[in-house]
């Protein structure tokens, strides 16, 4: 079995869960809370701007990249492992005609495409929000697509780690608690050179905050770490015992 096929089948077996009320729920949210945001205190938030379309771009991206996006990375890859688990058919999956690098690299792959989708929207909401409230100036889109490419590199590190807890731990809370508190440590942690080394710091450091923005190393760190793990992450599967 291909990869892509292999993949239909990761997608066929969630669809009926509750993954894609998340996926697009998550972004839809912050798209709302940032228009009535920008709707009821634009004058106070633009006051000292001098483009209103990056203040949005900041206000959007720096909370969706830094936080919701890392968040949703955890839940999601805990809601592709989930169906087996529920259903105890690990035992049975292991045991298919099947290359278990293929089985994993499915569920890594699903998972970037599902969080590709809701950077996706949120890109969009930024240009329908900034042209709804009338700001001036001709949209910058190579701003806009910072907010979609940036966060996403960025939190390829901790896509790969998430992705490899959620096939190890039966229990949805382990993998998820373990990313939660990583996130909320790494808003801390990210204001120091010394820790650059933790993945979930990664997210904060891609997303777009102030100027310069220079998103190029902490992305090519997360990628490197993303490759890392997801070698080791296809070893330990690949042995892991029925």
């Amino acid at each position: 079995m291909n990869l892509l096929l292999a993949t239909r089948v990761e997608w066929l077996k969630c669809k009926r869960s509750r993954i894609m009320l998340v996926v697009l729920g998550a972004p839809l949210l912050i798209l709302m809370l940032q228009f009535i945001n920008f709707r009821l205190r634009g004058s106070i938030l633009l006051k000292n701007s001098t483009s209103p379309w990056w203040e949005l771009i900041q206000e959007i991206g720096s909370f969706w990249g830094a936080l919701v996006l890392p968040i949703l990375v955890a839940i999601v890859a805990g809601m592709l492992s989930a169906v087996e688990h529920s259903s105890h058919a690990w035992k049975y999956i292991l045991t298919m005609p099947m290359q278990r690098s293929t089985m994993y690299l499915a569920k890594l792959l699903l998972c970037c495409c599902l969080l590709l989708l809701s950077s996706l929207i949120v890109t969009i909401g930024v240009v329908a929000i900034g042209s709804t409230l009338g700001f001036e100036g001709a949209i910058p889109w190579d701003r806009v697509g910072w907010v979609f490419i940036y966060p996403l590199l960025g939190c390829a590190a901790i896509i790969s780690i998430q992705v490899w807890l959620s096939t190890k731990f039966q229990n949805f809370s382990v993998p998820l608690a373990i990313g939660i508190v990583s996130i909320i440590a790494s808003l801390f942690l990210s204001q120091s050179e010394a820790t650059h080394w933790f993945p979930w710091v990664y997210p904060f450091l891609t997303a777009p905050i102030g100027e310069p923005y220079e998103p190029g190393y902490t992305s090519m760190m997360s990628i490197t770490v993303a490759v890392m793990v997801t070698v080791v992450a296809l070893w330990e599967f690949s042995r892991r015992d029925v």
